[in-house]
């Protein structure tokens, strides 16, 4: 496995958000904003990673003999503060800087990128502990002479899943009411808390009926994440912020939207429900051209009309 080490700075979540911007990684990020801040900001499914190489240029002859510009799947390891902080599978490395397209640029505010891959994982800031040793202070890394530190990160990258965590569950039993705990398996979302984050940050409120505690507010999809590729899933615009009742509805397909935004009410909800629930046909959502798709997809796919 071709496999290259990439020291940068330190971020929450390199998604472009100039209040979280690169700590640490070189003299560059000590006067000005690195590249990095969008190692793991998707445009249309892409990853545009940057690293900050000698001379601007990598040496990807030396990943793979005969390669000249560029050499492809290659596992990237993305290092800060000498730990492993996130990776991309299977990506391209570029000899020299690229220029980003010309859409990405506009709308998402990308400059230059090295790397670029459609798999990309990145830890949460809590399980950053893997030691990356033998990096030193150099910004890219071939490790070509260190079999053992680069078994030892696939092997990780290779176990590790980040969809399944143990949790503690307590299991009360109907004939043995000792309450007892077992390991169990759930699913978690990657990125959704940077998901619920931008939305509080768009919105401050439930998109519905306004209601402001952050700890009452959840991040809902309008193309389920289940159906939604890797940029759909973290895309904003499939994203409304909304109280438990009103997620429930809309989860669920009891009410959804119209082209114009104002709220459509399944024939499944009694007239007490819909008072309980606090729900009428004079709330409306904002859509725009953005959004606009994935309104119209959960109106079609996802309402429930009786």
């Amino acid at each position: 496995m071709k496999i290259l080490f990439c020291r940068i700075g330190w971020c929450k979540y390199y998604n472009g958000d100039p209040t979280d911007p690169p700590v640490g990684g070189g003299s560059y990020n000590d006067s000005d904003i690195g590249h990095e801040i969008y190692n793991f900001k998707p445009f249309e499914g892409e990853y545009y990673g940057f690293v900050r190489a000698k001379n601007d240029t990598i040496n990807v002859s030396r990943l793979e003999a005969d390669a000249i510009d560029k050499t492809e799947n290659v596992l990237v390891v993305w290092v800060s503060e000498q730990v492993l902080v996130g990776w991309y599978n299977n990506a391209t490395i570029y000899r020299d800087c690229q220029k980003v397209p010309s859409d990405a640029k506009r709308m998402k505010g990308y400059t230059s990128y090295n790397i670029t891959a459609d798999d990309a994982v990145l830890l949460p800031e809590k399980e950053r502990e893997f030691p990356i040793e033998g990096i030193g202070q150099s910004n890219v890394w071939y490790a070509e002479n260190n079999d053992a530190i680069k078994s030892k990160v696939i092997d990780y990258i290779t176990n590790y899943d980040a969809y399944k965590v143990s949790v503690s569950k307590i299991e009360i039993g109907l004939s043995d009411i000792e309450g007892k705990e077992k390991e169990a398996i759930v699913k978690v979302r990657i990125n959704q808390d940077r998901f619920r984050d931008g939305l509080i940050k768009k919105y401050g409120n439930c998109c519905l009926c306004g209601v402001k505690n952050e700890n009452l507010l959840i991040a809902s999809h309008l193309k389920p994440w289940s159906v939604s590729n890797n940029q759909e899933k973290v895309d904003l615009n499939n994203g409304l912020l909304l109280c438990p009742n009103h997620d429930k509805l809309v989860d669920s397909g009891l009410i959804s939207f119209s082209e114009t935004g104002k709220v459509i009410i399944s024939k499944c909800l009694s007239k007490r429900d819909r008072d309980l629930l606090n729900i009428s046909r004079d709330m409306k959502i904002e859509v725009t051209d953005d959004n606009a798709p994935y309104v119209s997809y959960h109106r079609e796919n996802i309402f429930q009309e009786e």
